[in-house]
């Protein structure tokens, strides 16, 4: 959902009326639902964006707070690495709301060139959460922008994360993960199969760096004991 723009989904202006909306959505609705397009994949697709999108610009408060969020470019482009070009003169055309990317200028990377933190500081929740890369959220598979701000369905709420590609170009990644409520998601995590949709903070592995867990015992506590 990182990247969708629900105006242009809904086919209104970013200055539609509730009333605008409304009937946007019901011709749309009318059209895509899956009632009158049986087997059709594509119209079940284009029908879950189209009552995601009602579902945001219905609500003055979400609208509110996605607008706010367009703004600053986190639909449209920010932090995008296009090739060719260094981090600060990319980020330019993506940036709304008068933002000047020289003001936002992540160092003098090249084309096809990710940050290198020395250190990023992780943690997991008890969902296997961490940063704002959530429980099959579109961000955990985004491979081509520096930050995005997905939607939480389960918090009600838009988080600005960096991305996985940011976190794995880290010479060190440290994990810092404390208390009971987190010790099944840390097992699995650790021990478990490969799934990051499920559990992102599985994302995280260092492509050319160090990652380190640093764990208390009652997070521990379902680990397997190695001798």
């Amino acid at each position: 959902m990182a990247a969708k723009d629900f105006y242009q989904i809904l086919g209104v202006p970013d200055s539609a009326s509730q009333e605008q909306i409304k009937k946007a959505y019901r011709r749309l609705a009318k059209q895509y639902h899956p009632d009158a397009n049986p087997n059709n994949p594509q119209a079940a697709e284009r029908f879950k964006e189209i009552s995601e999108a009602h579902s945001i610009l219905s609500d003055a408060n979400k609208r509110k707070q996605y607008d706010q969020m367009r703004k600053l470019g986190a639909f449209d482009g920010f932090g995008r690495r296009p090739a060719g070009a260094g981090a600060g003169a990319g980020a330019g055309p993506g940036f709304g709301g008068g933002f000047n990317a020289e003001e936002f200028d992540l160092g003098d990377l090249g084309g096809g060139e990710w940050p290198r933190f020395d250190l990023v500081l992780m943690g997991i929740g008890a969902d296997g959460h961490t940063a704002s890369l959530f429980p099959g959220s579109d961000a955990v598979r985004e491979r081509s922008r520096l930050v995005i701000a997905p939607w939480v369905s389960s918090l009600g709420v838009y988080r600005i994360t960096l991305t996985a590609p940011v976190f794995n170009h880290a010479a060190l990644a440290l994990f810092l993960v404390s208390g009971e409520e987190k010790a099944e998601a840390l097992k699995t995590v650790l021990e478990g199969d490969f799934q990051p949709d499920r559990f992102p903070a599985q994302v995280v592995r260092p492509e050319e760096g160090r990652l380190l867990w640093l764990v208390d015992r009652a997070a521990a506590r379902c680990l397997r004991e190695v001798s």
